[in-house]
């Protein structure tokens, strides 16, 4: 038989050391899965921030334009305190928005606006808002025609944007189409004590329209139908 040789020293085995390691690795792993997700959610409020891209995209200072300072309805003369300034983010100004006071002052709104609303061009009686009314096909140059509705109640069912027929009624009990499917641009406000001699109604009408509008009033009494 070969002569019996000395067994080599070695640390004893323990149980435990492997499962003390593989908790570990799994603290080490949730520690870097938890740090990703705080840069991700940095990242993305950075990125939803109305400041985000600096002046990039025009939104880091932002725009200081003229809002309106309450909800108002349409019809509404504009004056000092119907305005204030409010700084917006770039992208959120919308094209034609107000600057100056003095531009709005005495303006009339063509619709109704909530607090906080911006004041455009097309929002105000005048050429551009009258410019979206017309019909470039035809090149139609579009003028606003204040009519006056004998029923004044008919008149309070109108807003801004509708639709309607303007009849004249004949002498002899008939009525007539003067202006068909045009554009109410707005309805403004009375007082109370010039219900009884109708409502003033503006419409976007081609000029003709306009003298026809007028003509017919002088002769007759003048009422709408709604599209």
């Amino acid at each position: 038989m070969p002569a019996t040789g000395a067994v080599p020293f070695f640390e004893p085995i323990r149980a435990g050391g492997s499962r003390r390691r593989a908790r570990g690795a799994r603290r080490g792993r949730r520690k870097a899965v938890a740090a990703a997700l705080a840069m991700t959610a940095a990242a993305l409020l950075a990125a939803a921030s109305p400041h985000a891209g600096g002046g990039r995209s025009g939104g880091g200072a932002g725009r200081e334009v003229l809002v309106a300072a309450r909800d108002l309805p349409g019809g509404t003369r504009l004056g000092p305190r119907d305005v204030v300034r409010a700084r917006l983010p770039g992208r959120r100004v919308p094209a034609g928005a107000s600057r100056r006071v003095e531009a709005v002052r005495g303006r009339t709104l063509a619709g109704p606006v909530r607090r906080g609303e911006p004041l455009t061009d097309r929002g105000l009686l005048g050429p551009a808002l009258l410019a979206g009314y017309g019909h470039e096909r035809h090149r139609e140059r579009m003028v606003a025609a204040p009519v006056r509705i004998t029923d004044a109640a008919a008149a309070g069912l109108l807003r801004a944007g509708d639709r309607i027929d303007v009849l004249a009624g004949a002498p002899e009990g008939e009525a007539y189409v003067v202006a068909s499917g045009v554009r109410v641009v707005t309805v403004p406000r009375l007082p109370r004590a010039g219900a009884d001699q109708g409502a003033l109604v503006v419409l976007a009408v081609p000029r003709p329209v306009a003298v026809s509008l007028a003509g017919a009033s002088a002769r007759s009494s003048l009422t709408v139908a709604l599209r």
